[in-house]
């Protein structure tokens, strides 16, 4: 009877081992694909502020320019 009981508490332990498994590679996709998505993002903000410094400067360059006029 032990030996039985021993059996059904493996094969118990076994199923949520597995499920435990499986839990934990759905998040770690969920985190791969999370960061897949900031990093994309990332490289947007950086578009961004390349853009905008880029229109800063302009604006600096142009009053500069008015000074000397």
């Amino acid at each position: 009877m032990e030996i039985k009981s021993n059996e059904i508490i493996d094969e118990r332990v076994e199923a949520i081992f597995q499920e435990f498994l499986k839990d934990l590679e759905t998040l770690f996709k969920e985190l791969e694909n999370r960061e897949l998505e900031i990093r994309k993002e990332l490289k947007e903000l950086k578009i961004k502020d390349d853009e905008l410094e880029a229109r800063l400067q302009d604006i600096k360059n142009n009053t500069n320019l008015n000074k000397e006029k």
